[in-house]
């Protein structure tokens, strides 16, 4: 009986270190990216970046979003620090509103004067980046993520 119990500590004890020592590698190696967008040479805020894999490897898409500054950082799912994989990507954009059936941008959680929640409306998206750059079947840009170099990229958007 001492004996199956001092195994099953042992066996827990065993678990636990695998588990740990494998804890300090990334299971999702990445490169540190960031990068400016500007649109008309305006600074462009609140904009999606996707990079899409150009083959069908082992890479994964990452996605950033800009702040205020139209600076970005990519992400990628699985990571446990900002970055994209190495490799050959294409690279879309995207920014858009919601606006009501009049056109008029839709506010979120708004209410109505009394409290109540104003009517449901049917909203739509009005993109605020021209659809030449949201396609990732046709990009307009590709970039190259490479293994211990520093990954900056800029891109100049056109507003048509």
């Amino acid at each position: 009986m001492r004996n199956r119990k001092i195994f099953q500590t042992s066996t827990i004890i065993f678990i636990g270190i695998l588990f740990v020592s494998g804890c300090g590698r990334d299971s999702v190696p990445v490169e540190k990216v960031t990068g400016i967008v500007t649109i008309d040479n305006n600074l462009a805020a609140d904009v999606t970046v996707s990079f899409h894999p150009k083959s069908d490897g082992n890479l994964r898409a990452s996605i950033g979003r800009t702040n205020d500054k139209g600076e970005f950082d990519m992400s990628t799912g699985g990571a446990k620090k900002d970055g994209a994989m190495s490799g050959d990507y294409s690279v879309t954009f995207s920014k858009y509103i919601l606006v009501t059936p009049d056109g008029a941008e839709a506010k979120q959680f708004a209410f109505n004067a009394d409290g109540s929640p104003p009517p449901e409306q049917e909203l739509t998206k009005k993109y605020l980046v021209a659809e030449k750059y949201r396609n990732p079947k046709k990009p307009l840009f590709e970039i190259k993520v490479e293994k211990g170099k520093k990954n900056h990229y800029v891109f100049n958007l056109e507003s048509e």
